[in-house]
């Protein structure tokens, strides 16, 4: 048995990063605004940080939905809105630029199936902080990002801040998961899939037994 997942990520993703060795840290969040997506507990983990990570942090996300509104007005009583950047719809082509100007890619949804936003930010070098559930969980590994167990809503959010927290003081830490998110996601690059794909073919073909 095979495992070939659906989603796959375009080759143009695995450029050089653009990213800043200043110390303000990027936090990237890329998807709809839907209550699935955690982007509230992404928000109340910021809001639970040290304040020595939060004075260096911005969380930048990407992305639009009905869930806006509400959560602009969270981060505003939770007292983080020079914290946040709410930056609407974007083009692929500046989501692109986004992965690469970031430090970390932030993506707590609890029912995705899918998730090739996290193959894009893996194959930009960007390290992921994940539930470790659906199809993130078969992406994302202990060699791309850091890994949060889905127990209940308050352990996501306590795991989301201590992971930014290693992340936001380790730029070796970093380093390392780049390198490995882009080995990780060129086994995803829509030419290798095909490769892939096409020797699984002639496997099959091979053991075909022959008709007399």
């Amino acid at each position: 048995l095979r495992l070939l997942s659906e989603n796959g990520v375009d080759s143009s993703f695995f450029t050089a990063s653009g990213r800043s060795a200043s110390e303000k840290f990027e936090l990237l969040f890329v998807g709809r605004l839907v209550p699935y997506k955690g982007v509230d507990m992404a928000l109340e983990s910021v809001a639970g940080l040290s304040s020595e990570t939060l004075s260096k942090i911005r969380l930048r996300i990407a992305g639009d939905g009905p869930e806006r509104t509400k959560l602009e007005s969270l981060a505003r009583r939770l007292e983080i809105t020079d914290k946040v950047q709410f930056l609407g719809k974007i083009p692929q082509s500046e989501t692109a630029h986004l992965y690469r100007t970031s430090h970390a890619f932030c993506f707590p949804s609890v029912k995705e199936f899918g998730g090739a936003v996290v193959l894009e930010a893996m194959a930009c070098g960007l390290p992921q902080i994940v539930v470790n559930y659906g199809g993130i969980g078969e992406y994302a590994t202990s060699r791309t990002g850091l890994l949060i167990e889905p127990t209940n809503r308050a352990g996501v959010i306590q795991g989301l801040s201590e992971s930014i927290e290693i992340l936001a003081r380790a730029p070796e830490s970093r380093e390392r998961l780049a390198r490995g998110s882009i080995t990780r996601a060129r086994e995803y690059e829509w030419g290798n899939k095909a490769q892939t794909l096409v020797s699984h073919y002639r496997d099959l073909v091979r053991q075909k037994p022959r008709i007399p």
